[in-house]
C-alpha cells in the first residue's frame, strides 16, 4: 500500500487544477514565514520533469501570483526583493529541471548551476557595484535588532560575500527541491535504483576545475565580484565529493548504520560551516585530478 502513494500522489497533481491549488496556498504561506514553500519547489519541478512545457509554464505562473499580489499591495522594497527571490528561483528550477529531464545527467545539472550561479553574482555586481554597502547597512541593522555586537570589520567581512551565500542557498536550494522531485519520479516509474546510479555517478569536469582556477586567480587579483562567484562556483565541487563520501559510505558502514553517519556527515557541513563544505569541494576536485573512483573501486554498478 505505501509503494502505491507516491502515484497516487503522482495522479492527483497531474491535474493542473489540483497542482495548482496547492502551489498557490504553499506559495501564500510561505510569505508569511510558514516553512511550507518547497511544496511549490518540488510540485514545479515535478512538472517540468513530466508534463509538456505549457503545463510547466502555467504552473509557475501561478507559483508567483501571491510575490505578485504582495509587489502591488504592499509596494515597499522588502515586497520587491521577495518577488525577485521566488521568480529567480523558479526560473533557475525550471531550466535545472529541464537540463534533467534532456540529459538525465547530475553532473550536466550541477555544472550547469555553478556556472549559472556566478554570472548571477557577477551580473548583480555589474548592474549593483556597491552592493557589499547595500548589504553592509543591512547587516547593521540586522545585528542591532536582534542586540549583538559585531565590529566593523567583522560586518565588513560578512558584506563582503554575502552576495555569494545567497547565490548559493538559492542554487542548493533549486538542487535539494530536483532531488525530491526526481526521488518522487523515481518512486512513481519504480527506477528507484536507475536514479541512485545517475546521482552517484556525479562528478564535474576538467572545464569545471578551469572555470573554479580562473574565480580562483580573479580572487586572487582582488575583483570585487570574485570572492562571492568562486563561492557559488564551488558548488558543483561540493555535490560531487559529497556524492563520494556516500559511495564510500555505502560500501564501508552497514546498512543499518547508513542513515545516522550520513545525517552526521550533513550536520557536520553545518556545524562546521565553510572549513567542512570546503574540505568536500576539494575532495570533489581531487576526485577528477587523480581518478579516485576508479583508483580505489568506488565506481557504482
Amino acid at each position: 500500500m505505501a509503494d502505491n502513494n507516491p502515484k497516487k500522489l503522482a495522479k492527483t497533481f497531474s491535474n493542473l487544477n489540483n497542482a495548482g491549488l496547492a502551489v498557490i496556498v504553499a506559495s501564500s504561506l510561505s510569505l508569511f514565514g510558514i516553512p511550507v514553500g518547497m511544496i511549490t519547489g518540488i510540485l514545479v519541478s515535478f512538472y517540468a520533469l513530466e508534463a509538456p512545457i505549457k503545463n510547466f509554464i502555467v504552473l509557475t505562473a501561478i507559483a508567483l501570483i501571491p510575490s505578485i499580489i504582495a509587489l502591488f499591495m504592499i509596494e515597499n522594497e522588502l515586497s520587491f526583493q521577495i518577488f525577485t527571490q521566488v521568480i529567480t528561483f523558479l526560473i533557475v528550477l525550471g531550466f535545472i529541471s529541464y537540463l534533467l529531464r534532456e540529459f538525465s545527467s547530475w553532473s550536466v545539472v550541477i555544472q550547469a548551476i555553478g556556472v549559472i550561479g556566478a554570472c548571477m553574482v557577477i551580473g548583480i555586481y555589474i548592474l549593483y557595484p556597491d552592493v557589499d554597502a547595500w548589504w553592509l547597512e543591512r547587516l547593521k541593522v540586522f545585528f542591532v535588532n536582534a542586540d549583538v555586537d559585531q565590529g566593523d570589520e567583522v560586518l565588513l567581512a560578512y558584506a563582503k560575500y554575502a552576495t555569494g551565500m545567497q547565490v548559493m542557498s538559492l542554487s542548493f536550494s533549486a538542487l535539494i527541491n530536483l532531488l525530491f522531485a526526481r526521488y518522487w519520479q523515481a518512486l512513481v516509474y519504480n527506477k528507484k535504483s536507475k536514479v541512485r546510479k545517475e546521482i552517484l555517478e556525479t562528478r564535474i569536469s576538467g572545464v569545471m576545475i578551469c572555470f573554479i582556477l580562473l574565480l580562483s586567480l580573479s580572487t586572487f587579483l582582488e575583483f570585487s565580484w570574485a570572492l562571492d562567484a568562486l563561492i557559488v562556483s564551488l558548488v558543483p565541487a561540493f555535490f560531487s565529493g559529497a556524492t563520494l563520501v556516500h559511495i564510500l559510505c555505502e560500501k564501508n558502514v552497514r546498512k543499518s548504520n547508513r542513515i545516522f553517519v550520513l545525517i552526521m556527515f550533513y550536520m557536520m557541513n553545518l556545524i562546521a560551516f565553510p572549513i567542512v563544505p570546503l574540505a568536500v569541494a576539494i575532495i570533489g576536485i581531487i576526485d577528477y585530478l587523480m581518478q579516485l573512483r576508479f583508483r580505489f573501486g568506488l565506481v557504482i554498478k
